[in-house]
């Protein structure tokens, strides 16, 4: 969630497009991902989340860059 905010506000900085904001589609799925963390006590839990936050972050990533590229 640290960097879903750290790139709100680059882009609030630095806006000249709406695409910019493309990247907050992937919001809900990480704050789906981090609600599914919180509720887990065990590792053995924890290890399909990490996967499924790791193409959570490709997502973000993907979506951040092609909204500078299209802005």
């Amino acid at each position: 969630m640290f960097g879903l905010g750290c790139a709100t506000v680059y882009v609030v900085l630095n806006y000249y497009s709406p695409w910019q904001w493309l990247f907050l589609a992937t919001g809900p799925l990480l704050l789906f991902n981090a609600v599914q963390v919180s509720k887990r006590r065990e590792a053995m839990q924890l290890d399909p989340l990490l996967k499924q936050m790791a193409l959570s972050t490709l997502v973000f990533t993907a979506l951040f860059g092609l909204g500078e590229v299209l802005g």
